[in-house]
């Protein structure tokens, strides 16, 4: 039986939530999610996982971010005697969401610029160290198999309803005519490799024809959420990830 961890942001909780009903008879699964500003927190070092300490304020008051930090504290204090896991006690850990695909890499992707090998991890490195996957990277000493997999993109269904969404739709606006998650993802791809990770690609399946979106059939329950899947979208993944590692 293999041990994994699947850490990241609040993409997780859809799959810990799939992970109830999906069993596998040779991979077995732990879950921390840390949403919104609480993922920026996650601490990869000394072979571990742990949670920063929160900040005296958290900037703006439009939820209650002690409340998410507290939670995230439970999950992480649940799979480990401590406020630290120890990540000799897994064969790999994922980390899922975080900022993989934001919009303004995919301009310099599609303008398929020749860039130097030095040049284009030094910009990935520029585009990405605000995002929190990238903050997780950069001071993670992980000595166990480690795996980068990217958040969805918005559902296709914020092109038309996306006026009223909590989510920034101006995301799609972005993004250059023709563009692709795919060719995103290649050079995301190559440049992980320097940060010792490996990239995990959600299935095609989830993605429109256009490959610059969900599909509206994966869109969250809640009206205004065009971020996070729904049930069915949160089992293709989880049925992705089983595979990976059954393998």
């Amino acid at each position: 039986m293999k041990n994994i961890l699947v850490a990241g942001d609040s993409h997780v909780a859809q799959l810990k939530i799939a992970n109830n009903s999906i069993i596998s008879d040779h991979v077995r699964f732990e879950f921390i999610g840390a949403p919104g500003p609480i993922s920026r927190l996650l601490n990869l070092s000394n072979n571990s996982l742990s949670i920063n300490s929160r900040p005296v304020r958290w900037g703006n008051d439009l939820y209650n971010y002690d409340e998410w930090y507290d939670h995230t504290l439970k999950s992480i204090t649940s799979i480990s005697d401590s406020n630290i896991i120890d990540l000799s006690k897994f064969d790999a850990i994922v980390l899922y969401g975080g900022g993989m695909v934001m919009s303004s890499w995919w301009k310099h992707v599609h303008n398929k610029c020749h860039f130097s090998s030095e040049f284009r991890i030094s910009l990935f490195k520029e585009i990405f160290c605000i995002y929190p996957h990238f903050i997780w990277l950069n001071n993670h000493n992980v000595k166990i198999p480690l795996y980068s997999m990217h958040e969805p993109l918005l559902n296709e269904a914020a092109w038309n309803e996306g006026v009223d969404s909590a989510q920034p739709t101006d995301f799609l606006k972005q993004i250059p005519k023709g563009a692709t998650l795919s060719d995103s993802l290649n050079e995301v791809e190559y440049c992980l490799k320097n940060f010792g990770s490996k990239l995990i690609r959600l299935p095609n399946d989830l993605f429109n024809e256009s490959d610059n979106a969900v599909y509206k059939k994966f869109k969250s329950t809640n009206p205004r959420d065009f971020s996070h899947f729904n049930t069915d979208g949160g089992d293709i993944v989880l049925k992705n990830l089983i595979k990976i590692f059954e393998q």
